[in-house]
């Protein structure tokens, strides 16, 4: 079938542009040009290409700290989205200090 995109391949690209080169850049690359992102156990995220590349830019890209080990815990693959739940093992502060962040 022509014309249709591993969307567990461009996840797995922009996972690893996040964690593993920190290049905001690339994981930008990976997704469409409106994107939103949220992160459930801080509260956190962004939406809108700006917001997003902002919030990836001062909050996540390469502010994770370096004993972080993120475990897969399932895969969901369909048409349009691709939503991959992870465990993070992150340090106490971090997460409160991004909970700080939540506008309330």
């Amino acid at each position: 079938m022509s014309g249709l995109v591993d969307l567990g391949a461009v996840f797995d690209q922009h996972v690893a542009a996040e964690f593993v080169a920190a290049d905001v850049d690339a994981a930008m690359e990976t997704m469409v040009e409106e994107p939103y992102v949220w992160h459930v156990p801080p509260l956190t995220g962004a939406a809108g290409g700006e917001a997003v590349r902002r919030f990836y830019s001062t909050e996540l890209v390469g502010h994770t700290p370096p004993d972080a080990v993120l475990r897969p815990i399932a895969r969901t693959v369909a048409p349009d989205p691709a939503a991959l739940p992870v465990a993070g093992a992150e340090q106490a502060e971090r997460l409160v200090e991004l909970a700080r962040a939540v506008p309330r």
